[in-house]
């Protein structure tokens, strides 16, 4: 009979464990659900508005770039006149295309025609 109350001992313990759990699992189940009906409502989300376009394939594009740099000219010409004087006219300005012949400025012819 030694054993008896052992046992009854176990199973009294055993017992108080199981409620002591169903009691946490109760009150955990009670608190969330307490909780998940006092959270606030969340507002209706607004539908998104949908607009139709048409598409338009294009087989080529317009690019713009810019560099920064410095141009050089591939061939350059030292000009000059016979006699020294001051430039009445200047025909072309810097940059510009020329021909062979063309004239590019004249001078003032007035000194010239007074040593005559």
């Amino acid at each position: 009979m030694a054993k008896t109350p052992r046992l009854y001992h176990q199973t009294r313990t055993t017992l108080a464990f199981v409620l002591l759990a169903i009691a946490l699992t109760c009150g955990l189940s009670w608190a969330l659900h307490f909780r998940a009906t006092m959270a606030p409502e969340k507002p209706a989300k607004r539908p998104i508005s949908v607009e139709i376009t048409s598409f338009t394939e294009q087989m080529t594009y317009d690019r713009e770039v810019s560099y920064l740099g410095l141009v050089k000219a591939s061939r350059s010409t030292q000009v000059g006149f016979e006699f020294g004087g001051r430039v009445s006219v200047l025909r072309v300005s810097e940059g510009s295309l020329v021909q062979t012949g063309d004239i590019l400025a004249e001078l003032d012819t007035a000194k010239l025609k007074a040593q005559k």
